[in-house]
């Protein structure tokens, strides 16, 4: 009995050794692939075309933004483009949206062009409300503008690139982001060689014979315009006369159509700040997975925080200003704040916060303790089979 108490005694006391650290590296390392399946899945990646050329003073340069889901199906992107050479502009007129891109141009609100500091920024941001959400395996037009040089800038060449935090990609499932860091970037020369060709143009004795040629044209329109004021104004011919008075029943035609759209840009500016419209602070819920709505300035980026357990994303709000978002999963019974700030166009911020309840009984997250336990688990069972080795 002797011996064999000493051999139960060497294996509880390498248990002891052993065991612990081990179910600690365990735990932990279960703890680790739970938090990276958490994180998003997929591959969406964004590039610029061309990629880089030479081109001259007040020569277009067509640049095209793509992207690339990787095969997963997207609710909304947000890309931003900046580079620092004032000599080079970018009129917010050309950003358009390629149709065949999956989205419209009505759920593209966003296509501004701002300046910050050295930084010119670019942004361009699209939404998808429909239920399957937009999917692409191969590179796939989103957006095409136009950069124009009005003189050799200061930086030489000019380098085009994604702003990394400001370039967004979401899952439809989720609302995760699945950009990966944009690595593409346009770098473009400016040269001087379109000035030889600009002088002839402005130098050339061309227009005045131009000039001289247009001369007849006044005078051919001079009798028009003769013409015209005379029936006009002449009140003794009555021939003429009936020409005037139909002319004037057109201008009330004109007084309606001023007025009628004159309600339009009212809808429009009536949002300027976020609403949460679902829910109120103080209330109790009972659905654990609630679809937040609200309201917003059009073509905002809605960014989302819900704690306790914090999760985040970001949604569009739409040309009517509406938005919406479902947490990915179940939200705990007890206790919880809702931090909502919307972005408009402008870069103008505001902020609504929402404390509600979620109805139910409030559960010990079991994640948050899972190491103590083990621990405490471990030592115990190993006391446990020393005590009941030394009590026979």
């Amino acid at each position: 009995m002797s011996n064999r108490k000493k051999v139960f005694s060497i294996l509880i006391l390498f248990l002891l050794v052993v065991g612990v650290p081990v179910s600690v590296f365990l735990t932990l390392q279960q703890q680790d692939i739970r938090q990276r399946a958490s994180v998003s899945e997929g591959q969406a990646t964004v590039s610029l075309s061309p990629t880089s050329g030479n081109f001259a003073i007040g020569q277009s340069i067509p640049i095209t933004v793509s992207f690339n889901t990787g095969g997963v199906p997207i609710s909304a992107i947000a890309i931003r483009l900046i580079h620092t050479s004032s000599e080079v502009t970018v009129d917010p007129a050309s950003i358009q949206i390629v149709s065949d891109s999956g989205f419209s141009a009505a759920n593209c609100p966003i296509k501004t062009v701002s300046t910050e500091g050295s930084q010119i920024k670019i942004d361009i941001a699209c939404a998808d409300i429909s239920p399957s959400g937009i999917s692409t395996t191969t590179v796939t037009p989103l957006a095409t503008f136009t950069l124009v040089a009005g003189s050799v800038p200061a930086t030489n060449p000019v380098v085009l690139t994604f702003e990394p935090v400001q370039s967004i990609i979401t899952k439809k499932v989720d609302a995760a982001d699945t950009l990966l860091t944009p690595t593409s970037t346009g770098t473009y020369t400016i040269t001087q060689t379109q000035n030889p060709t600009a002088t002839p143009t402005q130098g050339a004795p061309t227009p005045t014979p131009t000039g001289s040629a247009t001369t007849p044209t006044p005078t051919t329109v001079a009798p028009t315009a003769t013409r015209t004021p005379t029936p006009t104004q002449a009140t003794t011919n009555p021939t003429q006369a009936p020409t005037a008075t139909p002319t004037s029943p057109p201008a009330p035609t004109a007084t309606p159509t001023t007025s009628a759209s004159l309600p339009n840009p009212t809808p429009t500016t009536a949002i300027t700040t976020v609403v949460l419209t679902s829910v109120r602070t103080g209330q109790t819920i009972q659905n654990p997975r609630p679809t937040f709505t609200g309201k917003a300035p059009p073509g905002s980026r809605v960014d989302i925080v819900l704690e306790s357990d914090p999760v985040t994303a970001s949604v569009f709000a739409d040309e009517n200003g509406n938005w919406s978002w479902t947490p990915p999963q179940n939200i705990p019974p007890g206790q919880h704040k809702l931090t909502v700030v919307a972005t408009d166009p402008q870069n103008q911020k505001t902020t609504t916060v929402v404390q509600f309840t979620v109805a139910g009984t409030q559960q010990i997250p079991v994640t948050a303790t899972s190491t103590p336990t083990v621990l405490i688990g471990t030592i115990g069972i190993l006391f446990l089979l020393v005590g009941l080795l030394f009590a026979f």
